[in-house]
């Protein structure tokens, strides 16, 4: 029903709009013979895809109409491409998938290896909107194989493009550049100065992720003039985009307004609805920067609507995670939560859910199969048995056998319940403890909130915003709680997707730092992070800046004011080793022994009086065991701590 309606929207819009300037097109290529004046409109369709949406598709389908009347498939399939790729520059995935599919069987029918290899990939691109992984890459290589077989440069670099950003989408900007940079060697080749401007726009994106800000500000500056002399609207849009992005980043929140709002109306005008969302997300940010959260939830909520009208889970999970920002920041704790879970749920579901469903189909096959062959030996055991004595043997086998498996089956079951029972009786004791813990910050809040009600008064503004910020702190100390709980118990049901990539720990462990900085201000601490720029580490992204971040919180948090922290590592042909040592008070064997038992509280105020749950370090110990890595600590009492991690190289 919403493709019908968008279909409707769209033809009617144009037929209002654009009837004039259609006309005209329609009545300088009326003397030329059909297959000709077919030709024609298609490649007026390609030039006007960007700028003027609405007139393309109708100018693409009087092709597709023409081509149907001559019977000539490989125009068929041409035009089928040519109208999917306008609609999915206008954000109308599910009506563009349609036209792919009917170009892929115009193609096949006609043999014609190209249009077959352009069905493909815009299949595959399809599929990467949606951000299924799988089917977009084996969509993308199948084109690639058809465009190397009958030596298509063009069409090769279309799919390098596609996987440049299929590889950005999944945060691995060192293989989506190895793609792009293919591409444009390619488009420089073959003088494709569209490709080759759009190319350095996914270019300067990644350049302005990865923090190289004059990079990015260059290209988006170049990019802009060429592409007003070309009027290439789509591409202006996207440069504006960039640009307040990265004003953004730089703190210069005005000009990220202008930047992003000329990119939203602008995309607005040409029906980019991908562009619109990214817009509006910028624009919450900025605002939230600004401390203006109800313009910021407007932008936000008109941006999940538009992203929920395309079915969009990338940018649907992409507006959940701006709504946790901005709620973390405005201190509504219950609402950031809420986003978060769905942030985290949505991205988990969107990567593992065509894997599970293909192993599930695997796994079923496989009983099947093993089911077939059973019964086709035992069938042709009862057919070779004549006699009653086979019979009587044959009933006793499987008599011994089945009570032998009942027998198993009875001990593993006995086995399990009682290893059920001791975990169970674990996860009790653990449950009380994070009760106490987050109980003891709860009741110190109201008693706080009390005092500061009963005698705010009699309180000066000092001493009003002293209680106001030991208040928060409270508050704070249980949101981190809470956190890492719900992160635990995501591990325990193994709803945490496990991607290891080829890292640079530096830049990481510089962030962690940047976020303790106020510690390590009021205490005086020096961190001195000797890492070389080039370590690299093979390990999933969020569960190494969970496993850092505890433990180099927890080194801030032990060592004396005036101490060091020092952070260095080295690296073996099997093991990468980080080491985090600090100059604190210590701990003894037997605090070590229990630091990552649930049953057992571990937990120490720090130098300054901090306090903790344990829980933290209890899931370091299982991320690392997800790496198939170890975690040892060195420490005496009054003599320091160094913890050393291992993880193994990528084989």
């Amino acid at each position: 029903m919403l493709k019908k309606t968008l279909i409707l929207f769209i033809t009617v819009t144009a037929l209002h709009f654009s009837q004039t300037s259609i006309d005209s097109i329609y009545k300088s290529t009326s003397s030329f013979e059909d297959s000709a004046r077919a030709r024609i409109l298609l490649d007026e369709t390609w030039k006007r895809r960007s700028n003027e949406p609405l007139i393309a598709i109708q100018l693409g389908k009087e092709a597709l109409k023409i081509y149907k009347s001559l019977g000539n498939k490989e125009g068929i399939a041409r035009a089928n491409n040519y109208i999917g790729i306008v609609y999915t520059n206008i954000g109308a995935i599910e009506v563009a998938f349609e036209f792919y599919k009917e170009a892929l069987k115009s193609a096949e029918e006609a043999d014609s290896q190209d249009q077959i290899a352009y069905s493909y990939n815009n299949l595959g691109e399809i599929f990467r909107t949606k951000n299924d992984v799988v089917n977009a890459t084996e969509y993308i290589q199948r084109a690639i194989q058809i465009f190397d077989s009958i030596k298509d440069k063009r069409g090769l670099a279309y799919c390098f493009v596609n996987l440049g950003r299929l590889y950005n989408a999944q945060d691995d900007f060192k293989k989506g550049l190895e793609f792009f940079e293919k591409a444009r060697i390619i488009a420089v080749e073959l003088n494709l100065e569209d490709m080759h401007g759009r190319i350095l726009l996914s270019i300067a994106r990644i350049a302005q992720r990865n923090g190289d800000y004059d990079k990015a500000e260059k290209t988006f500056f170049t990019l802009e003039t060429l592409y007003k002399q070309t009027d290439y609207l789509k591409g202006i849009a996207g440069v504006w985009r960039g640009l307040g992005e990265l004003s953004y980043n730089k703190k210069n929140y005005k000009e990220a307004l202008d930047y992003l709002l000329k990119a939203f109306e602008l995309n607005k005008k040409i029906y980019d609805v991908e562009g619109e969302i990214n817009s509006l997300n910028g624009l919450a940010r900025v605002y939230l920067e600004l401390n203006n959260i109800k313009t910021g939830e407007r932008y936000l909520s008109l941006a999940l609507q538009k992203a929920r009208n395309i079915n969009s889970s990338s940018l649907i999970a992409n507006t959940y995670k701006t709504y946790y920002e901005l709620y973390k920041l405005s201190g509504r704790l219950d609402s950031a939560l809420l986003y978060h879970e769905k942030y985290y749920t949505l991205k988990d579901s969107i990567v593992t859910k065509e894997e599970i469903i293909k192993m599930g189909e695997l796994e079923s096959l496989i009983k099947i199969e093993k089911a077939e062959k059973e019964k086709e030996i035992i069938q042709k055991e009862l057919e070779n048995q004549t006699k009653q004595r086979n019979y009587l043997i044959i009933i006793a086998i499987l008599s011994v056998i089945l009570a032998i498996i009942l027998l198993i089956r009875y001990f593993d079951k006995k086995k399990i319940s009682e290893e059920l029972k001791s975990i169970n009786i674990v996860k009790d004791k653990f449950f009380r403890i994070i009760a106490h813990d987050l109980r003891e910050p709860f009741s110190a809040t109201f008693t706080a909130l009390g005092l500061l009600k009963d005698q705010y008064d009699d309180l000066s503004e000092s001493e009003k915003k002293e209680a106001i910020a030991m208040i928060g702190g409270l508050i704070k100390k249980d949101f981190d709680l809470l956190e890492n709980l719900l992160l635990w118990a995501k591990n325990q049901r193994n709803e945490i997707a496990f991607k290891p990539n080829i890292l640079k720990l530096k830049p990481i462990i510089a962030k962690i730092i940047q976020l303790i900085e106020t510690n390590l201000d009021r205490k005086n601490i020096s961190v001195h992070n000797e890492l070389d720029e080039g370590f690299e580490i093979f390990a999933d992204d969020q569960m190494l800046n969970t496993i850092l971040r505890n433990i180099i919180f927890n080194a801030v948090k032990f060592t004396n004011p005036n101490g060091t922290i020092k952070i260095n590592g080295e690296v073996s042909t099997e093991y990468c080793i980080i080491k985090i040592s600090d100059n604190g008070v210590g701990m003894d064997k037997d605090t070590i022994k229990d630091l990552f038992a649930l049953d057992k509280k571990t937990v120490s105020k720090g130098t300054a009086g901090e306090s903790g749950s344990g829980l933290g370090m209890i899931l370091v110990k299982e991320f690392i065991d997800r790496h198939k890595g170890t975690i040892s600590i060195e420490s005496e009492p009054g003599a320091g701590t160094t913890v050393i991690i291992s993880f193994p190289q990528k084989s």
